[in-house]
């Protein structure tokens, strides 16, 4: 192993000067192309650039359209919220309606009602009037007929009162009259007249019945 050792040492100690004199042992240089990035190609370099040209073109020209987009967006979204709130508010002015129109139709049947009663009401006061009135005209017949059945009774019981008085005073001029001697006669005479009027007090009374009790 020394040997070997030794061998080795004085073969570089031999070679020593020769090397120092090649043109490529020059320790100074040998740094000098020594670079900690890695070494990019040509063609990878310009391709890459080419790429990142491309990307800023199509960076400048998305921007507009995705602004424009958002702003569209924006717009349909701002439309959408107006369409919502008109067609919001034509349901609330649809529910509005309906509910007044609802409220009109039962105020109108109401009134309908209340009119129908009225109507009624008027209807039954004029048949109470009209039977009231019926019933009057009925009253004034009968109370006509009573007061002519009276003023008919009244005139036969003035008669048989002229008749009573006619004969009171017949029979006393029978009574008194000189003419006659006997009493014989004299009764015979008051007979007579009160025969003639008791025919016609009968007669006068029978037409009193008869009127009194007649319909």
């Amino acid at each position: 192993m020394k040997k070997l050792i030794s061998l080795l040492f004085l073969g570089f100690f031999l070679a020593f000067p020769t090397v120092t004199n090649a043109a490529w042992w020059q320790p100074k240089t040998w740094f000098n192309n020594w670079t900690f990035t890695p070494k990019i190609d040509v063609k990878t370099q310009e391709l890459n650039n080419r790429i990142n040209e491309l990307e800023k073109t199509l960076k400048n020209t998305s921007v507009a359209p995705v602004a424009e987009s958002l702003t569209a967006s924006q717009v349909d979204n701002s439309a959408a919220i107006k369409a919502q709130t008109k067609v919001t508010s034509k349901a609330k002015d649809s529910d509005a309606l309906v509910v007044k129109q609802t409220v009109d139709e039962l105020a109108r049947a109401a009134s309908i009602k209340t009119e129908e009663d009225r109507l009624i009401e008027l209807k039954a006061l004029k048949d109470a009037e009209t039977v009231k009135k019926q019933a009057q005209r009925e009253q004034d017949v009968i109370n006509a007929k009573i007061a002519d059945k009276q003023k008919k009774l009244d005139a036969i019981n003035l008669q048989i009162a002229n008749l009573n008085a006619k004969y009171a005073k017949d029979s006393a001029a029978v009574k008194s009259a000189p003419g006659i001697s006997t009493i014989e006669q004299r009764n015979a005479e008051l007979n007579d007249i009160y025969s003639k009027y008791t025919d016609i007090y009968n007669a006068l009374m029978a037409e009193y019945q008869q009127i009194k009790y007649s319909n």
